[in-house]
């Protein structure tokens, strides 16, 4: 029986991670299942059946509340960063930098400058920095982009209006591979439209 319980709470989770339910709708449509099935019968039997439905819907609510960020970001003071480069996208109408700042919270950088930087350099970025929101991709499902972020470690997003290296990093393993990326995708380019 303590086998039922278990699953009923695991497919309470894997139902809410794959569609996504609001928490009142669970928690109202948990209230009247288990209310109607201990006003009907008083058996054995549907007070089992109502707590395998209410830890149903109990597994599909932790998870909701597992995904609430009860810590606060805590945002700059001023627009600008100071940090050490963790890693460089160079897309071809922006360049994304992931930054380590001062204090340790990592920053994802958008820069609309070509830039040409290397883990481990150090940098000043002047931008607004913000909480990213979720937005709608181009299937029409809702992507959770905070979350994205926060399982990758960043904090929040700047739009990067000016990005200066303060220093160049020392060499290290990744800076030599992001080097070599760079340098064999600017000889691409030369020759591939």
């Amino acid at each position: 029986m303590s086998f039922v319980f278990l699953l009923s709470f695991s497919l309470g989770i894997a139902i809410e991670q794959a569609i996504g339910i609001n928490i009142f709708i669970i928690l109202g449509i948990g209230a009247l299942i288990v209310s109607a099935f201990l006003m009907r019968k008083k058996k054995k039997t549907a007070v089992h059946v109502a707590l395998v439905i209410t830890l149903f819907l109990v597994g599909a609510v932790q998870m909701q509340l597992a995904e609430i960020n009860f810590q606060q970001v805590q945002m700059p003071k001023s627009n600008t960063i100071f940090g050490r480069v963790l890693s460089v996208d160079d897309r071809p109408e922006e360049t994304l930098v992931t930054v380590k700042t001062e204090n340790g919270t990592e920053v994802l950088v958008r820069s609309h400058e070509k830039i040409t930087l290397l883990p481990g350099d150090e940098i000043k970025a002047v931008g607004m920095a913000a909480i990213p929101d979720s937005f709608v991709t181009a299937t029409g499902r809702m992507f959770d982009y905070p979350s994205y972020l926060k399982a990758r470690g960043i904090s929040y997003v700047q739009d990067a209006k000016n990005v200066d290296l303060v220093s160049t990093g020392s060499f290290s393993v990744s800076r030599f591979f992001a080097k070599l990326n760079q340098d064999t995708a600017q000889t691409l380019r030369k020759f591939v439209p």
